[in-house]
Parts: C-alpha cells; sequence; structure tokens
C-alpha cells in the first residue's frame, strides 16, 4: 500500500479532535480513489457521517462529491448522479466555488459515459461557466477539453479540433502542465482517429513531457499503437515496453494488460509468433482476471490471427469463438444496458423535479408564513396605536375631573371610550391571529419554562412579532422601564447568556 495512505490511516487511528479526523478521512478518501475506489468509498462514507454528526457544512459537500466520484469510478451512475445532484441542491443557484464546477463536470462525464451526449454537453457547459466566474483557469482549460472529447465522441472532428486547441492554448499560457499534457494527448487521439498518425505521434511525444506517471501510461501505449500502424515495431516496442514497467511500478492492471497485447500484436507483425503468444497470453490472464472484455476481444482477435498464420485453425477457430461469444455478451449487455442508462437518466430527472416541486412549494409557505407574520406585527402595532389612543382620552377624563363638575361632559367620553375600546377582545383576537402563524408556541414555551408568568408570556407573544419594546409598554398600558424589567427576568429563566439575543432566541423556537 502507497507510504502516505498508511502514515494517513496511523494519524486517524491516534486522533481524537473529530474536525482533525474529518479532514484525515476525506484526504484518505482522495488517496484512494485511483489506487482503490472501493476503499474510497469507505473512507468517503465515514467521512460524511462524521459530517452530518458535526453539522459541518463544507465537510458534507466535500465528502458528498468525493463519495459520487468513487462511484462514479466503480460504474455505479445512479449513486453518483444522486449525490451529484444532492451536493448541487445544497448549493443552491447563486452560491459558486471550485466543488460546485467539479460537481457538475463530474455529472457532465456520467452522461457522456451513459451515452446522453446532448445532457453531457449542458452540464459541461454549466460546469465551464462556474469555472469562468471564479477565474479558475485550470478548470476552464480542463473543461474546454472535455468538451472537446465530446464532439469527438460525436464525431465532429472539426469542432473537437477546435476546443483541444483552445484549452491547450490557455494551459500554454498559464503554465498548466497537467492541462497541457491532457490536451496534447487528446489531439493525438483525435488524429490517430483520422488516421494522421505523423500528427497524432506530434502530439502524443508533446504531451510525455508534461504527463504524470499515470498519463504516460497511456501516452506511451498510444505511441506505441502509432508506431505499430506506421510499421515501425522497434519504437512500438520501445514505448509498449516503458509503459508495462510503469503500469508494474503503479499496479495498474489494465495498463499492464493493454501493454502486453501492444507487444503480442508488435511482435505478431514482426512474425515473432511465440513471443507474440507470450505476451498475448500474459495479457489475456490479466484481462480475464479483472474481466476487461475490450482487452479480451483484442487478445482472442490477436491470438486467432497467429494461430491462422501458425496454421493451427483448431486454436484459430476456438479463440474467433470466444471472441464471438463476447461480443454477443456485450450486444446483450450494452441493449440492457442502453436501456437502463435511459432509466437512471429518467429516474434522476424525476428526483430533480420532485426536489425542484418541494422547493417551490417551501418557498410558498415561506411566502405566505411571511404574510402572516406582517399581518400580526400590523394588528400588533395597531392595538398599541389604540392604546395610544386610550392613553389620551384618559388624559382627558382627568382634566375634565379637575375643572369641571359636568356629569354629561364625563358621560359622553365614557361613551366614546366604551364604543372605541375593548382591548380584552383585541387581545384574544391577536392570541387566535399569533397561533394560526405560531402554532402553539406559547403552550410550549410555558411548559418548557412554567416559571414565566402570563404578563412574560405576552411579552414573549409581542418580541415574537419583532415589535419594539416601546410599542410593547404602550399595547399593555405600561412604562419602558418596566417592560425592560421583564425582558431581564425573561432572560434569567430561560438560562441566556449575556452575548445571546432574546429575540433570536425565541424566533429559534
Amino acid at each position: 500500500m502507497n507510504e502516505n495512505i498508511l502514515e494517513l490511516q496511523s494519524k486517524l487511528e491516534n486522533e481524537t479532535d473529530d474536525l482533525a479526523k474529518l479532514n484525515l478521512l476525506s484526504e484518505l478518501a482522495l488517496q484512494t480513489y485511483y489506487l482503490d475506489p472501493t476503499k474510497s468509498v469507505i473512507f468517503s462514507q465515514r467521512s460524511l457521517k462524521l459530517a452530518l454528526k458535526l453539522n459541518h457544512k463544507k465537510g458534507i459537500i466535500s465528502s458528498k462529491h468525493l463519495l459520487s466520484a468513487a462511484f462514479h469510478f466503480l460504474g455505479n451512475y445512479e449513486r453518483s448522479l444522486t449525490l451529484s445532484f444532492e451536493v448541487l441542491n445544497i448549493y443552491g443557484k447563486n452560491k459558486s466555488d471550485e466543488t460546485k464546477a467539479n460537481c457538475l463536470n463530474n455529472i457532465g462525464n456520467i452522461y457522456s459515459e451513459l451515452g446522453d451526449l446532448a445532457r453531457s454537453l449542458e452540464f459541461y457547459q454549466k460546469s465551464l461557466r462556474e469555472y469562468k466566474s471564479l477565474k479558475s483557469i485550470q478548470g476552464e482549460a480542463a473543461l474546454l477539453v472535455n468538451i472537446g472529447i465530446l464532439f469527438m465522441k460525436m464525431e465532429n472532428f472539426e469542432k473537437a479540433l477546435e476546443f483541444f486547441e483552445k484549452g491547450l492554448e490557455i494551459s500554454e499560457k498559464e503554465n498548466f502542465t497537467i492541462g497541457k499534457s491532457h490536451a496534447l494527448r487528446n489531439l493525438g487521439t483525435l488524429y490517430g482517429k483520422t488516421k494522421q498518425f505523423e500528427r497524432a505521434l506530434e502530439f502524443y511525444q508533446k504531451g510525455l513531457s508534461d504527463s504524470n506517471n499515470r498519463s504516460k501510461v497511456n501516452t506511451l501505449a498510444n505511441i506505441g499503437d502509432v508506431f505499430s500502424e506506421l510499421g515501425d515495431f522497434e519504437k512500438a516496442i520501445q514505448n509498449y515496453s516503458e509503459s508495462l514497467r510503469i503500469s508494474k511500478e503503479l499496479n495498474l492492471k489494465f495498463d499492464i494488460a493493454h501493454s502486453l497485447d501492444g507487444l503480442g500484436y508488435a511482435h505478431f507483425l514482426q512474425g515473432k509468433f511465440s513471443q507474440a503468444i507470450n505476451f498475448l497470453e500474459q495479457s489475456l490472464k490479466i484481462a480475464t482476471e479483472i474481466n476487461s472484455q475490450e482487452i479480451l476481444l483484442n487478445n482472442f482477435t490477436k491470438l486467432a490471427q497467429v494461430y491462422e498464420k501458425l496454421e493451427d485453425f483448431d486454436k484459430a477457430l476456438d479463440y474467433l469463438e470466444k471472441h464471438r461469444e463476447i461480443e454477443k455478451e456485450i450486444f446483450n449487455r450494452d441493449s440492457d444496458k442502453r436501456f437502463k442508462n435511459l432509466q437512471i437518466s429518467y429516474e434522476v430527472e424525476i428526483k430533480e423535479l420532485k426536489i425542484q416541486k418541494l422547493k417551490t412549494e417551501i418557498q410558498i409557505q415561506n411566502q405566505e408564513m411571511e404574510l402572516k407574520n406582517r399581518e400580526l406585527t400590523n394588528f400588533a402595532l395597531n392595538l398599541s396605536a389604540k392604546n395610544e389612543q386610550l392613553k389620551k382620552i384618559l388624559k382627558e377624563l382627568e382634566k375634565i375631573a379637575e375643572k369641571s363638575n359636568s356629569i354629561s361632559d364625563l358621560k359622553f367620553f365614557m361613551k366614546r371610550f366604551n364604543k372605541e375600546f375593548s382591548l380584552e377582545n383585541d387581545w384574544r383576537e391577536f392570541e387566535e391571529q399569533f397561533s394560526q402563524v405560531h402554532g402553539n408556541f406559547l403552550n410550549r414555551l410555558s411548559k418548557k419554562y412554567p416559571k414565566l408568568t402570563p404578563r412574560q408570556l405576552q411579552v414573549c407573544a409581542l418580541l415574537k412579532t419583532n415589535l419594539p419594546s416601546k410599542k410593547i409598554s404602550d399595547l399593555l398600558t405600561v412604562s419602558l422601564r418596566s417592560i425592560e424589567q421583564q425582558r431581564y427576568k425573561i432572560r434569567k429563566i430561560l438560562f441566556l447568556e449575556k452575548d445571546e439575543n432574546l429575540n433570536d432566541f425565541l424566533n429559534s423556537l
């Protein structure tokens, strides 16, 4: 196992801090992604579980993204797509960062592999816009090449060339070596597909100098393929051998089998049949072990050709029959896969629509709640204004009582008072409206904090409607100082710290 991975695992075992554990698990998921994607899934799942426990939003996003990438690598497209869309839903429409752009790119890659090239292009373009808005030159360069690969799959080589060259231009300008290698390698593949082998060789060889070992393996094998097509078998064998050496160092079994297959074919074209059989049988053994039908098809075809040249027709026919059986299996599987892929795309779209519908419903509910809250606040403000008017009338009554003994004047004002004010009924109406907006908030509050008095509960209700203390004092016909004292007592009963806001606390309940 990679020494760096062993070191990270050792740190994880001895770590006691949850946040540090979360970072180590994420790093392990990333490090094992290419070497052992199954382990990457395990580390990502552990990371996600811990992030959810800590309510660590960034950790949740990162873990889901890593888990999605690992499932994609393992061919579990449905799980990968579902997780990627979950990440996008966490972000929403407005928030942008590198992980969101990577996530959109991952969705584009999956749809490309599912054969849904139109949807793949849609998500690649979204990802490209994200990278541009973030001014991520490297992300933009990589996406341009991915879009080029998509057009190459469509056999629109002119358009593919345009995107590869754009990606290469940006990578060279910004000295982005990985992006440069990626673009050059795909330019080589494009020219190889159009049978322009000299041009293909030129771009493959340019890409070698900037490649990491993983990319170098593929590029060397591709160069070997080109030299075989050109009839330069010595150089073909040299490149296949170097690809095989690096593949063995990295334990990349698919690439080992691919390089052995290339070596076998190069020796066959030279007429070195026994050596060809030796390499092809080694390749066949590994391809069978990893169940790579792509390489098995190549092995069976080439072994049939070798035995035909050796006039061992029984073996040649046997390998051709094996080739035919795998082709039949692939045809049946691909027919089923196309149906399943359509089904996956459909199910994912349905999930997206359901999520969008739920979001819309929540938005409508929030708007309705906001409207009711405003109505409740306005009602409370009106009560406060009404109470303020009451105070003025009472003052007038006091003045009349002082200056006049006229019973008729007093009766007039009392009649006016009784007609215009009925605060008891108003308060009941307020409580009814408050219950419609905030449910059984007052009951829950009094049960949780039984020491709260009826007056203190009234103050809490009015604070929850965002009414300022001055308006509350007017409404309850008490002094502002009295309300401030009530607030102080409420804070003590609720066990609030000095830095905790009473209104925020009440709104959180």
